[in-house]
């Protein structure tokens, strides 16, 4: 078995929000919280402990506002407004082109959301053509076999992977590991996956997010 799951939680963003999805705002709040997490540590962050820290992020994002009143909890001000100005800064303008590479660190999963029966295969990353950019997460990995997925839309999985004919790249396990969470977490039940479309290894360097860091 290539994919084995370690621990998972569920995140539906619809939960979230009111209006408009912020999920390209949420991934890069993430992608700044981690490292800034990866900062006060004395060894590289593991995919677990990524897991962990976006796991207790997406609990204040919750607490932090009221969808049925529509109103923001108090001293979540700031925080909630930050991820809502990411989301409208940078929705259009981040555009990955990188491959998914070797090495550890934080990645930035441009996806695509649609129904099941309209997916020929697992991996949109081979047909990035077909499949248009509609959504956004994160993957986080590490020097071992351990990756750390994330999407606002489902949620957060922590998999070991092995390489096999089945899934030959971190892609396709990413791929698979997304389609395991829409079955399980999606508002549609299983009617509608996500597929890696682009990616892009991110660094605190290249991070065009102004204060944000």
């Amino acid at each position: 078995m290539s994919i084995q799951e370690l621990n998972r939680f569920r995140s539906r963003q619809y939960e979230l929000q009111t209006q408009g999805g912020f999920c390209c705002g949420l991934s890069i709040a993430l992608m700044v919280h981690l490292l800034e997490c990866d900062k006060s540590l004395s060894r590289p962050m593991s995919p677990a402990q990524a897991f962990k820290h976006v796991h207790e992020y997406m609990g204040a994002v919750r607490v932090s506002g009221n969808i049925l009143e529509d109103t923001t909890t108090p001293r979540f001000e700031i925080f909630r407004k930050r991820i809502f100005h990411l989301q409208s800064q940078y929705t259009r303008s981040i555009l990955p082109k990188k491959p998914f590479v070797q090495g550890c660190g934080v990645v930035l999963l441009a996806l695509s959301v649609g129904d099941t029966y309209k997916r020929k295969d697992n991996c949109a990353f081979l047909n990035r053509n077909i499949y248009p950019m509609n959504h956004m997460g994160i993957a986080f990995y590490g020097t071992g076999d351990e990756i750390f997925i994330f999407d606002p839309n489902a949620g957060g999985l922590i998999i070991r992977w092995n390489e096999d004919s089945f899934t030959p790249t971190a892609i396709h396990a990413v791929d698979c590991a997304l389609q395991r969470m829409y079955k399980m977490y999606d508002r549609m039940q299983g009617r509608r996956t996500a597929n890696v479309v682009l990616t892009e290894m991110i660094s605190e360097n290249v991070m065009p997010y102004g204060d944000c860091i």
